[in-house]
């Protein structure tokens, strides 16, 4: 089976691990796997450096906005990589303001299994980590869960 492995994280932490060992696991049952995301998983260039320099300037509200407007960008590339690379499933990481994979793979007919580690618009996670726009966050995971065909929740 080829896989598409979608994520929009930093990759640079647990996360990073989780996303190696997932890849890995799909390689050992003999998937072929590409992986897409805002950086490569576990790496520190440039881009990744974008990323974090752009969140600790932004204020919360204009990071906010600018991850929902990334879906834009993001739903061209992955759209183009899912043409190329006609993949049998695109897996995807669940990450606030997210949406764009997923809407691609639907537009395209792809199955699409999400996998949700939090629910970022839950009371526990917003205790954590509020967002200044939270009826844009809502949407947003609504319609996520919405275009997924699948929902594997990583319980602990």
């Amino acid at each position: 089976m080829r896989i598409l492995y979608h994520h929009r994280t930093l990759g640079d932490g647990a996360e990073g691990v989780h996303i190696a060992a997932m890849v890995a696991a799909f390689r050992d049952l003999g998937h072929e796997v590409q992986i897409r995301g805002i950086v490569p998983a576990g790496s520190r260039g440039p881009r990744h450096r974008l990323v974090e320099g752009v969140r600790s300037v932004l204020p919360r509200a204009l990071f906010e906005g600018a991850a929902a407007g990334y879906n834009v960008l993001e739903y061209v590339r992955i759209r183009r990589t899912i043409e190329h690379f006609q993949p049998d499933l695109l897996y995807a990481r669940h990450a606030r303001f997210d949406v764009a994979a997923l809407a691609a793979a639907s537009r395209l007919g792809v199955p699409s299994v999400l996998e949700v580690n939090c629910v970022f618009t839950s009371p526990e996670y917003q205790q954590f980590e509020p967002h200044s726009l939270a009826w844009l966050a809502r949407r947003f995971e609504r319609r996520l869960l919405e275009l997924a065909h699948l929902v594997l929740v990583v319980w602990s």
